[in-house]
């Protein structure tokens, strides 16, 4: 069974026996097609699994990934669940997603952004956040210390909204701020 290859825009489309098989990333596979032009099934496979993971490999190189960033990236470029699977038990060394999603969380806690936003920014990558009450009270007083100058100028009502949607929750609000919530 000879696998044949054939450009398509970004995307190379593999010929099993002359029949269309698979697309792949253009990206990865094109300077290893381009060296063996006719392969068989099985060089083909240890090549995409030789692909995967040094594509794996070079990815964590330049930046840390979640497990399922990672997979997704390699997904995306094409590689099947085999050459998928070993890549990532290769990585797997290389990937920390606890680290990394408290490396997250610490960089948008610098930002001043309380629990909520936080927890809203982080579902995007479908990382789940436990909220911390005292952490989001230590948030709260470090933005209000750095805008001491501006939350004496603002009315109280738009400094709730202010911190509102900085994600902080309004009960923590009203009683950092000595605020009632029947007024």
């Amino acid at each position: 069974m000879t696998v044949t290859w054939q450009i398509q825009q970004e995307k190379i489309l593999l010929f099993l026996e002359g029949e269309p098989w698979r697309t792949v990333g253009k990206k990865g596979f094109f300077s290893a097609l381009k060296k063996t032009p006719h392969l068989t099934r099985e060089e083909f496979s240890q090549l995409e699994i030789r692909l995967a993971k040094s594509y794996a490999l070079y990815l964590l190189a330049r930046r840390a990934y979640l497990t399922q960033d990672l997979e997704k990236k390699l997904r995306d470029n094409g590689y099947c669940k085999d050459a998928i699977q070993v890549a990532m038990e290769t990585s797997a060394p290389y990937l920390d997603d606890a680290a990394l999603k408290e490396r997250l969380i610490a960089k948008e806690r610098k930002k001043g952004l309380g629990s909520r936003r936080i927890a809203e920014k982080l579902r995007h990558k479908q990382i789940a956040v436990p909220l911390s009450y005292e952490e989001d009270l230590e948030a709260l007083n470090r933005w209000l210390e750095k805008h001491a100058k501006q939350v004496e100028k603002l009315p109280r009502e738009k400094l709730i909204a202010r911190l509102a949607r900085r994600g902080f929750p309004l009960d923590l609000i009203f009683h950092r701020l000595k605020y009632s919530y029947s007024v």
